[in-house]
């Protein structure tokens, strides 16, 4: 079973793995969605914000700054699924060319929501960010059952 404040997982499945795994997510159950993100493409700030904007969808009034990336990776609330499962693939080249880490931005911006206004914004949606071969002290995806987060 999946912990409450459990959101952030890592994953050592290849790029086909993830691929089919969405495919399947989006295919067999419809109150859920997975989503691919692509780290090389996120090697930047510009890249890493221009592609989870267009994998996410973000909304009109997202400015292309750290606040506004932060509330829309956190909320998600136009997204109409009560399960999202957003991977994303060669998480080790994201902001490579950047003088700070995506991991400390993208760990603080979700653990800032508290999981109480995340199911009241979003009526019990849970959104779940899976990264591709990082090292990092997140569970791991493949100690899980698909069946244990939806």
């Amino acid at each position: 079973m999946i912990k409450e404040n459990e959101r952030l997982f890592k994953t050592n499945k290849t790029e086909q793995e993830i691929s089919n795994l969405t495919l399947q997510i989006n295919y067999h159950y419809h109150d859920c969605i997975g989503l691919v993100c692509r780290g090389d493409r996120m090697k930047t700030w510009q890249g890493f914000a221009n592609e989870l904007s267009a994998v996410l969808q973000f909304p009109y009034y997202f400015s292309n700054n750290g606040n506004s990336l932060s509330e829309c990776i956190c909320d998600l609330d136009w997204i109409c699924k009560r399960k999202i499962f957003v991977f994303i693939t060669n998480a080790e080249q994201i902001l490579i060319e950047e003088s700070y880490g995506f991991l400390h931005y993208f760990e603080r911006s979700v653990e800032e929501v508290p999981i109480d206004s995340l199911k009241y914004y979003n009526e019990e949606k849970h959104v779940y960010y899976i990264f591709q071969n990082i090292d990092q002290d997140f569970p791991l995806f493949e100690d899980k059952e698909l069946s244990d987060f939806i």
